[in-house]
């Protein structure tokens, strides 16, 4: 928060286990002693998958905290105050893979992309992937892209137009056995190609 104090923020807990969002100074992590450090979000039943990603989102010059639980749910905190600014959630799903921040839209805003995988440990049936709004929340895009889709996406601007496209990792059955394949996500062109695999 531009005070010249150096944080840290963590996640405990897991897919089975409950866990908070936590935050602590550098100082206290390198004396041993974190037993100050403050629960930005507590779960009940799940944890919290580190790292987080930080962002301006609501563009007040301090960056927020953009976090992803096991249970699923996204929760954008100001880096001001530590409130919340928005949540987003889809019943019954789970989440191992960390939100993504990128230049997504036509405009120069910051949006939250993520992965979402619909069930409960070891039963998952559906992945989800999703892209947020950065200042609101609100869904922009969803799509349903390979058979299994466990893995944090990547966002870079893969053809140089200023804007970022995500580069997501899936796996998909052929019928005979299992192949992974990267799918190119492009929200200015709207399209989704093959960027690597059979």
């Amino acid at each position: 928060n531009q005070d010249s104090n150096l944080t840290i923020i963590f996640g405990t807990g897991g897919e089975s286990v409950e866990g908070n969002l936590w935050i602590t100074t550098l100082q206290d992590l390198l004396n041993e002693d974190i037993t100050n450090a403050t629960p930005l979000i507590s779960n009940s039943s799940l944890g919290y998958i580190a790292p987080p990603s930080i962002a301006d989102l609501n563009l007040d010059g301090v960056l927020d905290i953009i976090t992803q639980g096991f249970d699923g749910k996204i929760t954008v905190i100001n880096g001001e105050d530590l409130n919340i600014l928005w949540e987003y959630q889809l019943p019954n799903t789970e989440s191992s893979a960390s939100p993504i921040i990128g230049k997504f839209s036509d405009d120069d805003n910051l949006h939250v992309f993520a992965t979402i995988f619909s069930g409960g440990m070891s039963s998952y049936n559906d992945y989800y992937q999703v892209l947020l709004n950065g200042n609101s929340g609100e869904v922009l895009w969803m799509d349903s892209l390979g058979l299994i889709n466990f893995c944090t996406p990547i966002a870079f601007d893969s053809n140089m137009n200023g804007k970022d496209e995500v580069l997501i990792s899936t796996i998909n059955n052929n019928g005979t056995f299992f192949e992974n394949e990267l799918i190119l996500i492009d929200f200015i062109n709207q399209s989704t190609e093959l960027f690597f695999g059979p």
